[in-house]
């Protein structure tokens, strides 16, 4: 790189912040649910959302110099199209970003990053006073965006999973953290003759139960720092990074405890990958890091965790997201 280019990349880097609130803007005032498949004028998507269309089009230009959105013919007298990337923030789409969007840009998720520094510096986790969790149960509002958010993103990875792995020939698979149950009733609808269990808090649970039964769905409440109900897998999807390496081994010994030789393991994590080159992997390691003392792991340091909790580390299959199924067997 000349000074030039390292000069605008550090500008990319250090201004970057003003590109992601473009991004919750337009998530938030629902500009994407108003373009349509032909484009639409700034003035009318403007007029709609309750904008200024001069200064609403400068947003959305920025936005399409990074491939969300595309704006012609102007500013306050352009016209604005859909990208493939733009289309996911419309609300109706069947895996909307819009949810996770619009909770990235509340002001707890917004002022998380200010604590990075005492985070390195000391070790401490960013929510401060109790945990996530009960933050969120403090906040309705808070709550419910939170809720939407996860149920988004797990619209955008239960494909990917199910295209990875196969399910097929398994008798009963245990969904350990699985919310409101989006994943595991993918996987029933795709496997007629599995059965599952959707483990996770009581109140989470409870709230799962009300979106439908099924007879091959079976709802269980506890703490999987106590006990987890057996089955041929347990899978947790993105639950690990939450937690320090000495809390994932007691997650995972507590699976282990009711284990059968045959029972495997599957945990999805994005794949932080062991190079040097840019993914959400890194990226989402750094968020965990701040948010929890989590992290993202890569293979070696999952086989180190799975020998630590009495697993070997079988498998590492990558899905169409960026993430992996680390697949592990009881020894």
């Amino acid at each position: 790189m000349n000074d030039a280019q390292i000069t605008g990349l550090l500008h990319q880097i250090n201004d970057g912040h003003f590109v992601a609130r473009a991004l919750h803007v337009v998530a938030e005032l629902g500009v994407a649910d108003f373009v349509g498949a032909d484009g639409a004028p700034v003035a009318h998507v403007a007029e709609r959302v309750g904008a200024k269309p001069d200064l609403l089009a400068r947003v959305v230009r920025l936005l399409a110099s990074r491939g969300i959105f595309r704006l012609e013919g102007g500013l306050a007298t352009g016209r604005i199209y859909h990208t493939p990337a733009s289309e996911r923030l419309a609300t109706a789409h069947p895996t909307s970003f819009r949810p996770f969007v619009r909770n990235t840009a509340t002001i707890r998720s917004w002022r998380l990053p200010e604590h990075m520094t005492h985070m390195v510096r000391t070790g401490q986790p960013a929510v401060g006073e109790g945990t996530m969790w009960s933050q969120l149960e403090a906040s309705a509002e808070d709550g419910r965006l939170f809720d939407a958010a996860m149920t988004a993103k797990s619209h955008t990875q239960i494909a990917g999973l199910l295209n990875a792995y196969d399910f097929s020939g398994l008798g009963r698979v245990v969904d350990v953290g699985g919310g409101a149950g989006h994943l595991l009733r993918a996987i029933l609808a795709a496997n007629p003759a599995v059965h599952g269990i959707l483990f996770d808090r009581p109140d989470v649970v409870a709230a799962a139960a009300t979106l439908g039964a099924d007879e091959r769905l079976e709802f269980v409440g506890g703490s999987f720092f106590d006990d987890v109900p057996a089955g041929d897998a347990t899978l947790l999807m993105e639950v690990l990074h939450d937690w320090s390496d000495e809390e994932c081994v007691r997650i995972l010994k507590t699976i282990r405890r009711r284990a059968e030789p045959r029972n495997r393991l599957l945990v999805v994590e994005a794949d932080v990958g062991e190079g040097d080159g840019p993914n959400w992997g890194k990226l989402l390691d750094v968020i965990m890091m701040t948010l929890f003392a989590g992290r993202q792991r890569t293979r070696s340091e999952f086989e180190a965790l799975f020998a630590a909790s009495g697993y070997r580390l079988t498998e590492a299959i990558p899905t169409d997201d960026g993430s992996r199924v680390f697949v592990g067997m009881p020894v």
